[in-house]
C-alpha cells in the first residue's frame, strides 16, 4: 500500500477539513482496519463517513494532503470528534439514518454536500448504503407519493418524513424505487393539470418540422408554450425531399422529434454545448453562448429535456458530472474540476504543493480564455491582472480558477437552461438522485442491449409468433449483431438507442414485430409511435440480415420502404 507523506502536526488540531477524494480509499481502509471497530460496526462507520463529509463540507478550501497511514492519532481524533456528537445516541443504523433526516439544519446539510462527494467515486460495494431491512419499500413509495400530493397544495410546503429521507439520505432507498417515485410524482402532476390520459387529449399544438431544421422549427413553434409543453404536441415531419412523412403521432413521432432535436442541439458544432475529453457534454463556455440572443435557445433546450423526463423519453446524450451537479441545485468546487479539465486540476494541485518560490511562476489573479482562437484575459478579482500569486494567496487563486471554470464562466447559460427545465420538472424531484443516477434517468441504462430481455418482452402480429421461421431467423441474426447494430435496431424501432432504465418490460407500448407480407424484396419498416417493426416474411436468413442492416443504417423516417 502506498505510504503518504508525513502529516503536518498542526493538522491534528484542525478537524475542520474535507478529505481529498483521491485519498478516500486510504481513509476507508484505515477505518476498516482499526482495532476499535468490528464487522458489527459497519453501519456506524458508514454514518461516520456521512457525518464527516457533511460537517466539513463548507471548508473544502482546506484539503488534507497526507492522511491516516502516517499517524493513528489523527484517525483517533477524527473518530472521537464525530462519535461524541448526538448523531450517535441512537443504536441501530436504521434509526441513525432517520435521526439524521429529522434532525437540525446542520444535519440537513448532508444531502447537499456529502452525497455528491460520495457519489463522485465508488468507494463501497453497490447496495452498501441501502436500508431495505429497516424500511418497507412499498409502504415508503406510497407514503412519499402521498406526501408530495399534500406538499403540492398551496397551504402545505413542509416536507414530510419520507420526503426528508429522499431529500437528505436518498441513497438508503434503492435506485429503482426512487425512479418509480419520480414517475409517480410526474403522474400526480399530470392529474393536477388534467393530463391523466394524454394520448386521448386534443393536442395543444400541431406543428410541422423540417428534417433539416429540427431545432429551429421546434424553437419557433414551441418555445413560447412554457410549462404548457406538458400537454400533448402533434408533430408532422417534412422530409429532406420536401414532402410529409407518413405516420400518425401516437407519441412516437414526438418522441423521435425530441431525440432528433437533442442530437442536433448537443452537437458541439452547433455551438450550444461543448464536450470534455471523455466526450461528455456541458454548456459552451464561449462568450457568444452567454449573449442575450443565445440564452432563449438554452432555455428552450432545458424545456425540451424537461419534456423528455416528463414523458419518460430517453435522450441519447451524456453530460459531464460537474454539469449534472448543477441539475441538483449545487455549485461546483475544486474536486469537481477533473470532470471538466483534468490537466488544469493537476496543474492547480501541483501549484498548491509547489515548494519553490511561487512568485517566480509569474502568475496573477487573472485567467486567459480562448474564444475561437482569440485569447482574452479575465480578472478573477478586481484588478486581478496586477495582483501576483504568492505562496500566501495561492489557495485563494486555485479556488478562484476552479470556480471560474466550473461556475462563473457558464453561469448565464446554465441559469437559462434550468429556467426552462423548471417549467416542466420540479427541482425537488431530481434531488433524490446523484450525478450518475441522474444521467441514467436522462439517457437510460448504460449496460449493453440485452437481446434475451428484449425477446422476452416482444409481441407479435400479422401471423408471426415466437415459432415462426422468420422470427426465429430474426432473433438469430440480431443476437449476432455487434453492440452498435443492436443499438441501431432499438433506435430504429423505438427512436432511442438505449434500453429503458428498468428493462424492456418498461417499454410502452411493448416492442412488437409484425408480418408485413410476402414481398421479400422490400425493406423492414418501423412505426416508432407504437414501437413496431414491420418485416416481410423473409425466407432467406442472409437476405433478412442484409435488409435489416440496410434499414437500421439508412437513417430515414417513416417513409422508408
Amino acid at each position: 500500500m502506498h505510504v503518504l507523506n508525513p502529516i503536518d502536526p498542526r493538522l491534528q488540531k484542525q478537524l475542520d477539513v474535507l478529505l481529498e477524494p483521491t485519498h478516500m480509499r486510504t481513509f476507508i481502509a484505515a477505518i476498516s482496519d482499526s482495532t476499535e471497530l468490528s464487522v458489527r460496526s459497519v453501519p456506524v462507520v458508514s454514518n461516520f463517513l456521512i457525518t464527516l463529509f457533511s460537517r466539513w463540507h463548507a471548508k473544502r478550501s482546506t484539503i488534507l494532503e497526507s492522511l491516516l497511514l502516517s499517524g493513528v492519532s489523527l484517525l483517533t481524533a477524527l473518530w472521537n470528534a464525530v462519535r461524541k456528537t448526538r448523531l450517535w445516541e441512537v443504536a441501530t443504523a436504521g434509526r441513525v439514518h432517520i435521526s439524521i433526516v429529522e434532525g437540525t439544519t446542520e444535519n440537513d446539510e448532508i444531502s447537499n454536500g456529502s452525497i455528491l462527494t460520495l457519489s463522485r467515486r465508488r468507494f463501497c460495494p453497490l447496495g452498501h448504503w441501502l436500508m431495505s431491512e429497516y424500511i418497507d419499500l412499498n409502504s415508503f413509495l406510497e407514503a412519499a407519493v402521498a406526501e408530495d400530493d399534500v406538499v403540492a397544495q398551496p397551504t402545505k410546503r413542509a416536507l414530510g418524513k419520507n420526503q426528508k429521507i429522499l431529500n437528505n439520505v436518498p441513497f438508503v432507498i434503492p435506485f429503482d424505487v426512487r425512479v418509480k417515485i419520480f414517475r409517480e410524482w410526474v403522474r400526480l402532476d399530470r392529474n393536477r393539470n388534467g393530463l391523466e390520459d394524454l394520448q386521448w387529449h386534443n393536442p395543444i399544438a400541431r406543428i410541422t418540422i423540417r428534417r433539416q431544421h429540427v431545432f429551429e422549427d421546434g424553437f419557433s413553434h414551441l418555445n413560447a408554450l412554457g410549462s404548457r409543453l406538458k400537454n400533448r404536441i402533434a408533430i408532422t415531419f417534412i422530409s429532406e425531399q420536401g414532402y410529409e412523412e407518413a405516420g400518425i403521432d401516437g407519441g412516437g413521432v414526438f418522441k423521435e422529434f425530441l431525440t432528433s432535436l437533442s442530437k442536433q442541439a448537443f452537437d458541439p458544432n452547433y455551438g450550444l454545448f461543448q464536450i470534455t475529453r471523455e466526450q461528455l457534454l456541458y454548456p459552451s463556455p464561449h462568450a457568444v453562448a452567454s449573449e442575450d440572443t443565445q440564452l432563449p435557445y438554452m432555455e428552450f433546450l432545458g424545456r425540451i429535456l424537461g419534456k423528455a423526463l416528463y414523458e419518460d423519453v430517453l435522450v441519447d446524450a451524456a453530460f459531464a458530472p460537474f454539469f449534472l451537479t448543477k441539475w441538483l441545485g449545487r455549485i461546483n468546487y475544486l474536486d469537481d474540476l477533473p470532470s471538466l479539465d483534468p490537466d488544469l486540476y493537476r496543474g492547480l494541485i501541483s501549484l498548491k504543493n509547489y515548494d519553490g518560490d511561487v512568485a517566480d511562476m509569474g502568475l496573477t489573479f487573472s485567467i486567459d480564455d480562448d474564444d475561437f482562437g482569440t485569447s482574452r484575459s479575465v480578472d478573477l478579482v478586481p484588478n486581478g491582472s496586477h495582483i501576483p500569486v504568492t505562496a500566501e494567496n495561492r489557495r485563494r487563486y486555485i479556488h478562484l480558477v476552479a470556480n471560474y471554470r466550473l461556475n462563473t464562466q457558464i453561469m448565464r447559460q446554465t441559469n437559462a437552461f434550468f429556467r426552462g427545465l423548471k417549467d416542466l420538472i420540479e427541482p425537488k424531484w431530481l434531488k433524490m438522485f446523484n450525478q450518475q443516477e441522474l444521467q441514467m434517468l436522462i439517457g437510460g441504462a448504460t449496460s449493453p442491449i440485452d437481446i434475451a430481455d428484449l425477446r422476452r418482452n416482444t409481441q407479435y402480429g400479422g401471423g408471426f409468433d415466437e415459432e415462426h421461421p422468420t422470427v426465429q431467423a430474426f432473433w438469430n441474426v440480431v443476437e449476432h449483431f455487434d453492440e452498435e447494430d443492436k443499438r441501431k435496431l432499438v433506435k430504429f424501432v423505438t427512436s432511442c438507442a438505449r434500453p429503458p432504465l428498468l428493462g424492456f418490460k418498461e417499454l410502452r407500448p411493448q416492442f412488437a414485430v409484425r408480418n408485413a407480407g410476402q414481398e421479400v424484396e422490400r425493406l423492414p419498416t418501423a412505426s416508432t409511435c407504437v414501437n413496431l417493426l414491420k418485416m416481410p416474411a423473409y425466407r432467406d436468413p442472409q437476405a433478412l440480415k442484409e435488409k435489416l442492416l440496410y434499414a437500421i443504417n439508412a437513417g430515414a423516417g417513416f417513409e422508408l420502404s
